[in-house]
């Protein structure tokens, strides 16, 4: 695991030896380490897929040359697995006043 939207998977249908790719999760917004949950997230994202077999569907590349793409397990994205999240007040929505990922870095 590498943050909390950051991914490494393993192509199947390469040999064992091959190195994992890296995915930068689309649709994602992870809480920066030095925020509450930060520290958090990359466990969670590590416990929701280590070890599991995941599709990702790629949606190009981003300036580090990372593939972006949206990964899915089953029949969920963790886009699905976020909004269903935030509607439970789980993890950084139980928050009485939660501030996104995205909010936060704008902050002064």
């Amino acid at each position: 695991m590498i943050d909390g939207d950051t991914v490494e998977v393993k192509d199947s249908q390469q040999p064992v030896n091959v190195k994992p790719i890296r995915v930068r999760l689309d649709q994602i917004d992870a809480p920066e380490r030095r925020r509450p949950f930060g520290t958090w997230s990359p466990r969670m994202l590590a416990s929701a897929v280590f070890q599991k077999t995941v599709s990702v569907r790629e949606g190009g590349k981003d300036r580090y040359k990372r593939i972006v793409g949206t990964l899915c397990l089953g029949d969920k994205t963790l886009l699905d697995i976020e909004s269903e999240a935030r509607a439970a007040r789980r993890g950084l929505w139980r928050d009485p006043n939660p501030v996104s990922p995205w909010e936060w870095r704008k902050a002064p």
